[in-house]
């Protein structure tokens, strides 16, 4: 048996011998869960090869490599389609960068999309609108913020992305059906969860 370590895949050739010569008989390959997995597992039997003594050991740890192959054969790990990986990025970049001032258009032009394209992409991967997702993740920083300090709510728009306070108020309103003065004030007193 030989196992070939790719960053992306395990290889496993089985030969067999039928008394004459070796035959081919399986041949095997698996996506790996991640450049790591599987990694240290095969370290440990590359630092137990060099010691004869511990021979149960080596067996296993190389028990383990196999089946942690076998599992991986059956429970194949899902890759990603590319707008899946796309979406996420564009996703964790909104909501690390909610506080500056991005369009749709500056956010396409920083992933190298069209704004078009980035469009179709929320409503496929997330089935929301592009600008009702950074609203959303807006707001939820705006209500963190409105909880845990007392700054002024203007200052608190400003923060979070709004350049216009009076436009916060009215869409903080619209999704919480109370002003942002009023969230804080009901949520001091200990009627908002």
């Amino acid at each position: 048996m030989t196992v070939l370590v790719g960053k992306q895949s395990f290889g496993m050739s089985l030969l067999s011998w039928d008394g004459e010569k070796f035959d081919s008989a399986i041949k095997e390959n698996v996506a790996r869960r991640g450049p790591r997995t599987g990694s240290f597992i095969l370290q440990a039997v590359e630092e137990m090869a060099w010691h004869a003594q511990d021979q149960n050991t080596l067996q296993l740890l190389a028990s383990s490599l196999f089946s942690h192959i076998h599992d991986l054969i059956h429970n194949p790990p899902e890759t990603p389609s590319k707008s899946k990986a796309l979406f996420d990025a564009v996703r964790d970049y909104l909501e690390q960068n909610y506080h500056e001032p991005l369009t749709r258009e500056s956010v396409a032009k920083h992933f190298y999309v069209s704004p078009n394209y980035l469009s179709q992409l929320f409503h496929k991967e997330g089935n929301v609108k592009f600008n009702e997702y950074l609203t959303r993740i807006r707001l939820e920083r705006a209500k963190y913020l409105l909880k845990q300090y007392d700054t002024k709510v203007k200052e608190i728009a400003h923060r979070c992305g709004f350049n216009d306070s009076n436009y916060f108020c009215r869409v903080f309103k619209q999704q919480t059906d109370r002003s942002p003065s009023q969230y804080r004030a009901h949520y001091q007193s200990g009627t908002v969860e």
